[in-house]
């Protein structure tokens, strides 16, 4: 292979990184494989930015396979006009995807249009990837079955299209005791090799040094449009001001809280909350959907960190984001900004920092020693180091910040999107049937007034576990989300989008179904049991786990009433009411073998909900003794009997750690 094959003499070949991620952590690692891959002398596709595996089909640089399979197999399914000849311009690009897993081995979104694409093509009929060389890199979380799921569904099918591996697939895990990081800096030290031998340097190809500063992502200017005057402009320093240009996210709705009341016991060790919102009457959502929410940041702190950065004196002074090159400015970021409002909504600036954060932040100060170690931080021998000083102790970007007091005021605006990752949506199960008001004993179909008296509006609850930790230095931690979620009164607004949940209940009510949750896991069971008694059905049983009747019987008043009314047959578990006797949901589950194998039998269905390190296992374990003992069935018999029952969508499991 040869340069001059791949591109344009000044680039030693052509990589195009794509990625496929749900919660940001793909996109990153995908973004650092892109400037490596440009800092190595490749032409990188997408103006040298990693994109989204779902752009493909509006991508404007057809220049690669992926492309290419995506517009042939458009044509084929879907009755598109072909793709432009020089679709194969550059047949040697090599592929790069970074491809998480979210929810029980499912791909994530921004993947999905281009993955049934995909597996849409018959090898016989398309080998758009003969000999094509491709790496894949899987980030994952261990404490779920279906570990890398999605990564190594796409391994495959990329090999089944003739497709090459430059390097071994890498399947990252956030159980490793360094993080995923440890894994995919391994893959890197195998991959960048490989690739150096396929595309060897260009004679006069110096490799630029790791201590120039790279420009920015995107370039803060004046506002597009006109604004107010300062002194007809709401305080930007509101918290509940998010109608304001500034702060509003983009393409998102809001929310209003309705009602915010903590359903677990004053003295239990847990914070369990049910909060209603009233939606839009346009609003639409299916049972177990996902409400996901844009948190903001207490304003009160982000005081503290505009006083870090120095930009008091321009701090509410409106500016508008301007692309460099093709790196999309996220599409929650409202046409004009200000520094405090992109701190307050738009900026996690209390998560936990990432690798390329400490590079970048190595720029900033004078200090040679602190410039020194964040370089070491970022590097692939640091981590083990990065790993005690950052993750173990749970820092936050800002708190690091603060370490390397070096680089106070010395910032530039200009570099605060590079150095912050955009705020990510928090996703909660909804806990209420569509259309159903929020009151506990009322589950009818209903719509509520909104705070003007006016406009109808839709009710939608979740059910949120207040994170409150403290970290290995005992300092009080608390969830970024939740933290704004236990302080949300009625009135305040939140943003938000609803995405589809996994879960989908039997249509015809008749079928009898078996809901299995633990913990705050009863919020989808509770909606999906909702949503199936509104249809009239009363063929539903809830196996239910608590710690204790009286500490954290999540809605179990309403369950009771339930049952009492014949709608539901309620079996709960409290494992800590007897010190004697620990009694768990397997056990309940256990003690109604002969009605659990009945109603399988009968093609019922069963659904899981709870922690992933934890229920799936036991639940799973729990059935394949109900098979053994009731179905008489051997050990390997009751497994396969169970695979079948997943793979036939009888059951149905949504767990998270």
């Amino acid at each position: 292979m040869t340069s001059a094959s791949l591109t344009a003499d000044r680039y030693r070949g052509s990589v195009r990184v794509w990625y496929a991620s749900e919660t940001g952590s793909a996109a990153e690692w995908a973004a650092d494989v892109a400037r490596e891959a440009c800092r190595r002398g490749f032409r990188v596709g997408g103006g040298g930015s990693a994109r989204a595996l779902d752009d493909i089909h509006t991508d404007s640089e057809s220049d690669d396979g992926a492309c290419a399979l995506t517009s042939r197999c458009h044509y084929r399914y879907r009755n598109a006009p072909l793709p432009h000849p020089n679709v194969l311009q550059h047949p040697n690009t090599i592929l790069v995807f970074v491809v998480s897993t979210t929810g029980q081995g499912e791909a994530p979104r921004n993947m999905r249009r281009w993955w049934r694409r995909v597996l849409n093509v018959k090898t016989t009929q398309l080998r758009i990837f003969e000999s094509r060389q491709v790496a894949v890199v899987g980030l994952g979380d261990s404490a779920y079955p279906r570990f890398n799921w999605a990564a190594k569904k796409l391994a495959r099918r990329l090999l089944n299209l003739g497709a090459m591996f430059v390097a071994e697939p890498a399947y990252a895990d956030d159980q490793h005791p360094l993080g995923a990081d440890h894994t995919l800096l391994e893959w890197a030290a195998n991959f960048w090799p490989a690739l150096d031998k396929l595309c060897p340097k260009l004679p006069l190809f110096v490799e630029p040094s790791r201590h120039i500063l790279p420009s920015p992502a995107f370039t803060p200017l004046p506002p597009l449009y006109p604004v107010a005057d300062s002194s007809s402009q709401t305080p930007l320093d509101n918290e509940n001001n998010i109608d304001d240009d500034s702060n509003a996210c983009a393409n998102l709705n809001y929310a209003t809280c309705k009602s915010n009341s903590r359903i677990s016991a004053v003295n239990h060790f847990q914070d369990v909350r049910r909060i209603s919102f009233e939606v839009s009457e346009n609003t639409r959502y299916s049972p177990a959907d996902i409400l996901c929410i844009y948190p903001s940041n207490p304003p009160e702190e982000i005081v503290k960190v505009i006083d870090f950065f120095g930009w008091a004196d321009i701090a509410d002074k409106p500016f508008a984001l301007v692309q460099n090159g093709d790196i999309k400015i996220p599409t929650t970021f409202p046409k004009n900004l200000t520094l405090r409002s992109a701190l307050t909504h738009h900026l996690d600036i209390f998560g936990a920092p990432k690798r390329y954060f400490f590079e970048l932040l190595s720029f900033f100060t004078p200090d040679v020693m602190h410039a020194d170690k964040l370089r070491e931080f970022a590097s692939p021998a640091g981590q083990e180091e990065l790993y005690t000083y950052c993750h173990r102790l749970r820092r936050t970007t800002f708190e690091v910040l603060m370490d390397f007091h070096s680089c106070k005021g010395r910032i530039p605006p200009a570099y605060l999107f590079d150095l912050i990752p955009p705020m990510r949506p928090r996703m909660y199960s909804i806990s209420s049937a569509p259309q159903s008001t929020s009151g506990s004993n009322d589950n009818s179909s209903s719509n509520s007034n909104g705070n003007n008296g006016n406009a109808a509006t839709v009710v939608v609850d979740i059910t949120v576990g207040i994170v409150v930790y403290k970290t290995k230095m005992q300092k009080l931690r608390e969830g970024v989300c939740s933290k704004m979620l236990a302080r949300i009164k009625s009135g305040d607004r939140v943003w938000f989008r609803i995405d589809a949940g996994t879960l989908k209940i039997p249509k015809d009510p008749n079928v009898a179904v078996i809901f299995v949750a633990a913990g705050t896991g009863i919020a989808p069971m509770r909606s999906l049991l909702l949503a199936r008694i509104q249809n009239g059905s009363s063929e539903n049983i809830l196996f239910a786990g608590f710690r204790g009747k009286k500490s954290d019987h999540l809605y179990g008043n309403e369950f009771e009433e339930l049952q009492n009314v014949g709608k539901l047959s309620y079996f709960p578990a409290f494992s800590r009411d007897d010190p004697n006797k620990i009694v768990y949901i397997q056990h309940r589950m256990g003690e109604q073998a002969q009605l659990i194998w009945d109603i399988l039998q009968l093609g019922g269905s069963i659904f899981v909900s709870g922690n992933a390190q934890r229920i799936p296992k036991a639940v799973d374990g729990a059935l394949v003794e109900i098979f053994q003992k009731v179905g008489k069935m051997d050990e390997p018999a009751a497994l396969e009997h169970l695979a079948k029952l997943e793979k036939s969508r009888q059951y149905q499991s949504e767990c998270w750690v």
